[in-house]
C-alpha cells in the first residue's frame, strides 16, 4: 500500500498529468460556458434539462463534443502510461526497484497507470455535470424527452435501444453517472493496456503513447464498416446512443476483451523486468 501511494504521489508530481488534467478540466469548463452564452437571454421554459448539457452524454451533439469523444482514447494513457518506458530511458528505474522487490515495484506502478486513466476520465466529466447543475433547470418542459404527452411514445421508442431503458427513462441522471464509469473503467483499463506495451516496446515513446488510439480507431472503423457496431468500444463509453446498436452481450465482449488486454501480459511483463534493458 505504501509503495501504491509512492507512485500516486509520483504520478501526481508528473508534468504529463498535470498538463492532460488541466486541458481536460479547462475543456469541460469551455464546453460547460458555450452552453451557457448559446441559451444567454432565452426564455427559462425553453432551456433544456441539465442532463441534457452533460459532456459524456450524446445528447446535444456539436463539434465539441465529437472532438472530446474522439480524443478520449489518447487523453486516457497521456498521463502516466509510459511512466516505466520514461524510468527506463532514463536508467532510473534500476534504482526504483532496488529498494523494493520487481512485484512490488510492478503492480504498484500498474495500479497507479490504472488510477491515472480513470481519473483524467471521470474529473472533467464529474465537474461538467456539477456545473451544469449549477446552471441549468433540473427539469425541463422544453424537449419531447421531458415525456409531453404528445412525444412521449416518440422518446420511449428512441430510448428502447438503450441496454439501460429503464434506468434512462426513469433517471436520467444517474444513467449519465453510470456512464460516467463506463468511460472511467474504460480509460484506466485503457491506460494499463499502454503500459504493459511498454514492456515489451521501447523505440518511441510517442508510438507507444500514440499505440493504443491507433489500434482503438482502426479497430472503429473495421467494426463500423462490417456493420458490428455493437462491439464498438465507443458505444458504450458514453451514453445516449442509440444508432449504434448496444447490448448486453457487445458490451460485456469489449470490456472483457480490454481488462484480457490489460491483465493477461502481466507474468510476460514481469519476466521482462529481469532484463529490461535487452
Amino acid at each position: 500500500m505504501k509503495n501504491f501511494v509512492i507512485q500516486l504521489k509520483l504520478m501526481a508530481k508528473q508534468k504529463t498529468f498535470v498538463i492532460t488534467i488541466s486541458a481536460a478540466i479547462i475543456f469541460s469548463v469551455i464546453f460547460f460556458l458555450l452552453n451557457c452564452i448559446s441559451e444567454f437571454h432565452s426564455d427559462l421554459n425553453d432551456v433544456w434539462a441539465a442532463k441534457y448539457y452533460f459532456l459524456g452524454s450524446s445528447f446535444g451533439q456539436s463539434i465539441p463534443k465529437s472532438i472530446y469523444f474522439t480524443l478520449f482514447p489518447f487523453i486516457a494513457v497521456i498521463p502516466f502510461a509510459d511512466s516505466f518506458f520514461e524510468e527506463r530511458e532514463k536508467r532510473t528505474a534500476e534504482f526504483c526497484m532496488a529498494r523494493l522487490s520487481n512485484h512490488t515495484y510492478y503492480f504498484s506502478k500498474l495500479f497507479a497507470v490504472f488510477c491515472s486513466g480513470v481519473i483524467v476520465a471521470a474529473l472533467p466529466l464529474l465537474l461538467n455535470m456539477l456545473l451544469n447543475f449549477i446552471a441549468f433547470p433540473l427539469d425541463s418542459t422544453a424537449t419531447f424527452t421531458n415525456f409531453s404527452y404528445v412525444n412521449a411514445g416518440i422518446f420511449t421508442d428512441y430510448a428502447g435501444k438503450y441496454i439501460f431503458k429503464n434506468l434512462f427513462l426513469e433517471n436520467i441522471y444517474l444513467y449519465n453517472l453510470l456512464h460516467t464509469c463506463f468511460a472511467s473503467l474504460f480509460s484506466g483499463l485503457a491506460a494499463a493496456v499502454v503500459y504493459q506495451l511498454s514492456f515489451f516496446y521501447k523505440r518511441s515513446r510517442i508510438m507507444l503513447i500514440c499505440s493504443f488510439f491507433i489500434i482503438y480507431t482502426f479497430l472503429e472503423i473495421l467494426l463500423e464498416t462490417f456493420g458490428l457496431s455493437e462491439f464498438c468500444a465507443s458505444t458504450y463509453i458514453f451514453g445516449a446512443q442509440p444508432i449504434r446498436g448496444q447490448s448486453i452481450r457487445g458490451m460485456i465482449v469489449v470490456f472483457m476483451l480490454l481488462a484480457a488486454a490489460a491483465i493477461l501480459p502481466i507474468p510476460f511483463a514481469k519476466k521482462r523486468l529481469n532484463n529490461f534493458y535487452e
